[in-house]
């Protein structure tokens, strides 16, 4: 399978999420809505997720289940710990005044490229080293951009890929880095 920059073609939507009370979207790009609906990001497939909280980067995230999925589990594992586990601390509320924001970037063209048994398309698993090393890519940008690593991310997974893969992927989080538009100060 020869991955081109068409299958690297993303939908970015910016969410603001309700902090007061359910954590569901109520504005997205900049209209208001209720929840996820009838958005790129309310559906299965994959996805990188940005969390930010003003200037603050607070995680960096891939998925493939819809997002609301993804906020419910994460949240309720917040408020209920299980064996150890806290949920996703990106989502505690940020001080009065400040959005916490959610930009998802959705890759509808990779989606279409995954095959389960087909050996000239993507596996589920090539699929996720691909996100993983966007992922990383854009946590490495945060840091080297601004200093800091994102604030609630405690792990990464690092995929030395092939070397098209690698300018694909690099390209890629250089692009989704440049549309996140957060202004940051140090």
């Amino acid at each position: 399978m020869v991955l081109t920059d068409q299958h690297f073609q993303w939908v970015h939507e910016v969410f603001v999420l309700d902090t007061a009370n359910t954590f569901r979207p109520v504005q997205r790009n900049a209209a208001p809505c209720r929840g996820f609906r009838n958005s790129s990001a309310a559906n299965s497939g994959p996805k990188i997720y940005v969390a930010t909280a003003g200037p603050e980067i607070r995680y960096v995230g891939l998925a493939t289940t819809p997002m609301g999925t993804r906020l419910t589990r994460g949240n309720s594992s917040r408020k209920s710990p299980r064996n150890g586990y806290h949920g996703y601390q990106w989502l505690t509320p940020p001080p009065t005044g400040t959005d916490l924001t959610l930009h998802v970037f959705s890759f509808p063209h990779l989606l279409s490229e995954i095959s389960p048994t087909s050996t000239s398309t993507l596996s589920i698993n090539d699929l996720k080293h691909l996100l993983e090393r966007i992922e990383a890519e854009v946590v490495y940008l945060t840091r080297f951009s601004t200093g800091l690593w994102p604030t609630c991310q405690n792990e990464i997974h690092f995929r030395n890929l092939e070397a098209e893969s690698r300018k694909l992927t690099q390209q890629t989080a250089n692009q989704i880095w440049s549309a996140l538009e957060v202004k940051f100060t140090q």
